[in-house]
């Protein structure tokens, strides 16, 4: 199993990517960049590093707030990618309260 610094970095690195790309392209391709799409490919990623462990998810998400945070200082985010982020924090923090019941 990966440690919490390990799926940081990585969360951060994959969200990074996701993030610049859905940016530049999603007037290209609406769909695939869109929010919908792009919230998908996030957690999916996520949820199956993190293998179950809520320290894992935890720290993925700080990764993911991280690469966010530093692409939003980088450059002018377009509304889409801050709707994504919000729908991406919702949805660990529900899987998150889901493992918890």
């Amino acid at each position: 199993m990966p440690n919490t610094e390990s799926i940081q970095v990585k969360a951060d690195n994959f969200a990074y990517i996701t993030f610049k790309m859905q940016a530049s392209m999603h007037e290209t391709d609406k769909k695939f960049y869109g929010a919908e799409s792009t919230v998908q490919r996030i957690c999916s990623c996520v949820l199956a590093c993190a293998n179950g462990s809520e320290e894992l998810l935890k720290s993925a998400k700080n990764g993911i707030l991280d690469a966010f945070n530093r692409l939003k200082k980088e450059e002018n985010l377009p509304i889409l990618s801050y709707d994504t982020i919000s729908h991406i924090l919702k949805n660990i923090d529900k899987e998150s309260q889901r493992r918890h019941r």
